[in-house]
């Protein structure tokens, strides 16, 4: 093959084979190429794979969110987008659910999806690289290159041990610009790529946010083709209709959802908009300027501070990877700028690329954020491969310039000179390894200051083990243990947790408002147990209060040493006994007993509370409830605070139990405890008030009539007999 035929394959975008002489200078044979990539492979997955259900220490909420809609969609849910959590393209969790099928719900098998693309990514970004800088002779030696960067770069390391959507986005957009470029270079309208360009670009926007920028990228270069090559301009805008056409039907189910719900589009991007508009355009301008400040440090001076994306501010390269960025960066700009015409298209696409992947950290809060600017890795990691392709070339470069030096001194040397011949020649071969072993020792180099980053620094900060959430797990552990004896009433704010919800989702516990009132299970010889996260402790002791000395109180402390949990455990033979219409008081006892019935409505079976206060203070009263027949309706309890004109004071309305044990959950041999409570104004009329209840149907506002006739129960009487001083 002729060096005509070389220049020909580089003009049509087609890295040159092995044989050519272009191809021996950068040594990019194929059996290389694939060695490399078998290389590269196996480092990256000695940094991505092992210990994925230890490593990060615990099962963070974003990722138990995404593991929830996973195992639904594993079960037969077929949902186009995940609201919860800020709200959810559904790409990752049906891949995840994919991997959940085979191999069962765990963190790790969640996590291994997530390495999988991370894995993928690699490859993708060597064969497509070099294909976008095709006109370069060691296209095919920087495509090696920027995965082996991409492989030992903290930052995709760390997402790929991370089972959250943004590990879908560098895969995505360099489907994308792969896909596009082989459509419209070295001509354009080549459906094939072109297809498949729309097909990666739609599932672009079914994977992150980030994808809805990708469009805005690809229609400004096309115009920018269209520009440079006036003669093709309709091909090349055809291409993009082509591309708009395949992605928009795709797209149409998703788009459609949006439509309905706009408030899902834009609801998160919305949230995290960091840019002040509101104190005008100068407002806007400082902002922005802040903003691109910490964006433009984040490659050499501070990353993402945040623990969940990074170990905190650490850059995205690592000193040595710093420097071959700061040469690539110099090498490309140095070569953009030196072509003309189409031959300028890779410096185009590349910065148009780049100008999507820091867009969404750029105008959004806690710049840099390495979640929103993942999209920016392959571009990154291409640069800091030309600069280290670049640094390893200076040998090369002085053995090209050598190689001719010798073969002049060898036309001119008798036999007497051979010997320096030589040893000129063996300098040229150290040099010429040199340009292969330099970019391996520093790629090396920087695995090795990764791995002790992530598995030696981040992956044992102490903060870790709040911040990931293995607090939740160890309180699932607890949990789990209680149950065994017998039914667990767990606070909201920790039942209602993802990682918590996921995890206990064959038996979770009950989640109970304890502050607002509890629940007694019926007398059959299991311990009921009342269980607060470490921080309630003024909770936990109202209801400890509640149960007088019936209960016993535990505190469970997590591994640094902090409560965890305080659990309150209470016998059977503590709680009353359901007979019937009957209820046998022991340990835990109101105040007054009561037999007060509603029709289809809870039956009061006592009170306690209050009796006298002074106007400020804030009145209680616990009322003790039972249903004869389960319930179909969930009712509110109304109660009123009446004075001796019989107005209307003070109310509160709720379902009970803050709506966390609505009427219809009630069963019939279990006695529910509920608080009711009044600010009493500070300018209050002393005197004797009276508190009712009732009952009624939010839905219509029919209230539930008493048995003895009305529809308000009176169920004490408040004395506000002294004043504050």
């Amino acid at each position: 093959m002729t060096e005509g035929s070389v220049t020909r394959d580089l003009e049509d975008g087609v890295a040159p084979p092995a044989s050519t002489p272009a191809a021996r200078r950068v040594g990019v044979g194929v059996s290389f190429w694939w060695l490399g990539l078998a290389v590269i492979l196996l480092a990256a997955a000695l940094l991505r794979l092992p210990a994925l259900d230890r490593i990060p220490p615990g099962f963070q909420f974003d990722e138990a969110y995404n593991a929830i809609d996973a195992w639904r969609v594993e079960q037969g849910a077929r949902d186009l987008f995940f609201p919860a959590n800020g709200g959810r393209e559904p790409l990752l969790s049906y891949w995840q659910a994919l991997f959940l099928g085979l191999f069962g719900p765990s963190l790790g098998v969640l996590r291994l999806a997530s390495a999988v693309i991370g894995l993928l990514t690699l490859v993708v970004v060597a064969l497509a690289l070099p294909r976008l800088l095709s006109q370069r002779p060691e296209a095919r030696w920087l495509g090696l290159l920027a995965a082996g960067v991409l492989t030992v770069t903290y930052w995709h390391v760390h997402f790929s041990r991370y089972s959250i959507r943004a590990i879908l986005v560098p895969l995505g957009m360099t489907l994308v610009f792969w896909a596009y470029d082989a459509g419209t270079r070295p001509r354009p309208l080549r459906p094939v790529p072109l297809f498949l360009a729309g097909v990666a670009l739609a599932g672009s926007v079914y994977a992150h946010p980030t994808g809805r920028l990708i469009p805005f990228a690809l229609a400004l270069y096309t115009l920018w083709l269209a520009w440079a090559d006036r003669r093709q301009a309709l091909r090349y805008l055809a291409s993009l209709g082509l591309v708009g056409a395949v992605s928009l039907v795709l797209f149409l189910p998703l788009g459609l959802y949006f439509l309905n719900h706009p408030w899902l589009f834009w609801g998160h991007p919305s949230d995290v908009f960091a840019i002040d508009t509101a104190g005008g355009l100068a407002s806007a301008a400082r902002s922005l300027l802040n903003q691109a400040g910490a964006v433009l440090g984040m490659v050499f001076v501070a990353g993402d501070r945040s623990n969940f994306h990074n170990l905190p501010y650490r850059p995205a390269f690592d000193p040595l990877l710093a420097v071959c960025f700061g040469v690539g960066l110099v090498l490309l700009a140095r070569d953009g700028w030196r072509e003309r015409g189409l031959n300028r298209a890779p410096y185009v696409l590349l910065l148009l690329w780049t100008g999507i992947g820091v867009a969404p950290t750029l105008l959004s809060d806690a710049a840099p954020n390495f979640s929103r600017a993942i999209g920016l890795l392959p571009v990154l990691a291409l640069v800091a491969a030309v600069g280290l392709e670049g640094i390893g070339s200076i040998g090369r470069g002085i053995r090209e310039d050598g190689r001719r030096r010798t073969d002049d001194e060898g036309r001119r040397t008798e036999d007497g000179g051979r010997n320096t011949k030589y040893e000129i020649r063996n300098t040229h071969h150290a040099l010429r390894t040199t340009h292969y072993v330099l970019p391996i020792l520093v790629l090396t180099l920087s695995g090795l200051w990764t791995a002790y980053d992530y598995f030696g620094v981040w992956a044992n900060a102490p903060g870790l083990y709040y911040s990931y959430d293995a607090d939740k797990e160890d309180a699932v552990r607890a949990v789990q243990g209680w149950q065994a004896s017998g039914p667990v009433y767990l606070a909201p704010v920790w039942a209602t947790h993802a990682t918590v919800t996921f995890l206990t989702r064959d038996n979770p516990p009950v989640a109970l408002d304890m502050e607002r009132g509890l629940v007694l299970p019926p007398d059959n010889g299991q311990v009921a147990h009342y269980v607060f996260p470490g921080d309630q402790d003024r909770r936990a002791r109202q209801l400890g209060g509640w149960l007088d000395e019936a209960a016993t109180r535990t505190v469970v402390n997590d591994r640094q040493g902090k409560p965890l949990l305080i659990q309150y455990e209470l016998p059977s033979t503590a709680r009353p006994q359901v007979d019937g219409e009957t209820v046998r008081w022991t340990a835990v006892r109101p105040d007054e007993t009561r037999l007060d019935r509603f029709d289809a409505a809870p039956v009061l079976v006592g009170v306690s509370g209050d009796t006298q206060l002074s106007p400020g203070d804030r009145a209680q009263f616990l009322l003790y409830w039972r249903t004869a027949q389960p319930l179909s309706r969930d009712l509110t309890l109304f109660a009123h605070l009446v004075d001796a004109a019989g107005q209307t004071v003070l109310q509160d309305d709720h379902q009970p139990l803050a709506t966390w044990y609505p009427t219809s959950r009630w069963a019939t041999d279990e006695v529910v405890l509920d608080l009711i409570q009044f600010r009493l104004p500070d300018n209050l009329a002393l005197g004797t008030y009276r508190v009712r209840v009732g009952w009624y149907d939010l839905a219509t506002g029919e209230r539930r009539p008493l048995v003895q006739g009305g529809t308000e129960l009176l169920v004490r009487d408040l004395v506000v007999a002294v004043e504050r001083k």
